[in-house]
């Protein structure tokens, strides 16, 4: 993931997230050496007017995001995001099979995420990726509904 993705991730988290990252601490994460990231961009034809001819124009939309930190034998999913319109279309499986490989190759045993307890269809998706819960932090995610708990999911990598 390159510097220039960052904004698009940005824009992506503030969808996704009722308190999302900003764009500056997006940054400073992803300039540490230890962290990690893919997106999910969709190929698209835009039609333009030029010169009283229309003309396509090949365009790249960013519609999903995973980050994700490498230290040793330890890895943590940190966010995934998908646009709504894009969601249950393969496009977070696909994200976290890349981390998967990414992770394993440089010899991590274990992957570690948190997500909060209300959001089922992400659990949904982390537990067919064979995700275990192994902790709760209580009432760690201040949301308009209230309070919610983290559930601390980790899978073994083998």
């Amino acid at each position: 993931m390159s510097e220039m993705h960052v904004i698009e991730v940005s824009k992506i988290h503030k969808n996704c997230f009722e308190n999302s990252w900003s764009l500056n601490y997006l940054s400073l994460l992803m300039n540490n050496k230890v962290n990690d990231g893919f997106i999910a961009k969709l190929k698209a034809n835009t039609n333009t007017k030029e010169n009283k001819s229309l003309k396509y124009i090949d365009t790249d939309i960013c519609i999903g995001f995973v980050l994700f930190s490498k230290v040793h034998e330890y890895s943590e999913l940190l966010s995934l995001g998908i646009l709504e319109n894009w969601r249950c279309h393969g496009i977070g499986s696909d994200l976290i099979q890349h981390v998967v490989r990414s992770i394993s190759r440089s010899g991590a045993s274990r992957l570690v995420l948190e997500v909060a307890k209300n959001n089922i269809s992400a659990r949904k998706l982390y537990s067919d990726f064979g995700f275990k819960e192994v902790s709760r932090r209580t009432g760690y995610y201040k949301q308009s509904i209230g309070n919610v708990d983290a559930v601390i999911l980790e899978k073994k990598i083998k």
